[in-house]
């Protein structure tokens, strides 16, 4: 019977251990897969995320918001004009001269334009 060198032996899996860590730790094609790395936390909680939402202008009452230019906000589609003769219409967003209207006041609903004196383009 021969004897094995135990020294080789050991040898061959130290060589082995530190192939499998080598290529591990570069991210070696053929090892991709077989060790996954643990996740770390992030060592600075971060904040929460705010919802990237159009906010309401300052000045909202009721179903009625100031433009922000000539952009209503969010939820308030109707838009409400006034002439120079001092006529004050609203425009709701099917209406012809909706997208050409300059809005001076915004409103979520009819029922609120005609409360603030606000007459329909629609007839």
């Amino acid at each position: 019977m021969t004897r094995r060198n135990p020294t080789l032996r050991y040898g061959l899996v130290a060589a082995l251990a530190l192939v499998l860590i080598t290529a591990t730790a570069c991210n070696a094609p053929g090892l991709v897969g077989l060790f996954k790395p643990t996740p770390t936390r992030s060592p600075i909680p971060l904040p929460p995320k705010q919802p990237t939402v159009t906010e309401a202008p300052a000045a909202v009452t009721g179903g009625r918001a100031d433009p922000d230019g000539n952009d209503c906000p969010t939820g308030f589609l109707l838009k409400g004009t006034s002439s120079p003769s001092g006529e004050r219409m609203y425009y709701e967003p099917d209406a012809a001269g909706y997208q050409r209207a300059i809005s001076t006041v915004c409103f979520t609903a009819g029922q609120d334009a005609r409360a603030a004196g606000y007459r329909s383009t629609k007839r």
